[in-house]
């Protein structure tokens, strides 16, 4: 039983330093399969955990607890930042689309200009 929480523990250790160290600008498909494949040995070793615990693993747990409190801030941020980046390229896309084309947006019936005034 102690063996599945410290193997927990290493697994939540190494994931808190992929997600401080690693920036998210350079190999983010990688560094996003990394997360993945982490979170998903987690679950493994999470399911195999069964109570009653002892001291030593109530003590581990909560080093855990916060670890992954810590882990959970981090990802947000990098959600975040993902978000920005993605709406910074639709607007950049929109502004070279509207340079490139002008008129697009323009709306005219027949494309004659009528005037008013008599």
């Amino acid at each position: 039983m102690t063996r599945h929480i410290e193997k927990l523990y290493d697994l939540t250790e190494e994931l808190l330093n992929l997600v401080i160290q690693k920036p998210l600008n350079k190999n983010r498909e990688s560094l996003i399969n990394d997360i993945n494949d982490l979170i998903d040995r987690r679950e493994k070793c999470i399911k195999n955990i069964q109570p009653p615990y002892t001291e030593n693993e109530v003590t581990i747990g909560q080093q855990i607890v916060q670890m992954d409190e810590e882990i959970s801030q981090k990802m947000l941020h990098m959600q975040q930042s993902i978000r920005n980046e993605i709406k910074h390229m639709r607007k950049s896309k929109q502004s070279t689309t509207s340079y490139v084309n002008p008129y697009k947006n323009v709306r005219t019936i027949d494309g004659m200009f009528l005037d008013q005034r008599k």
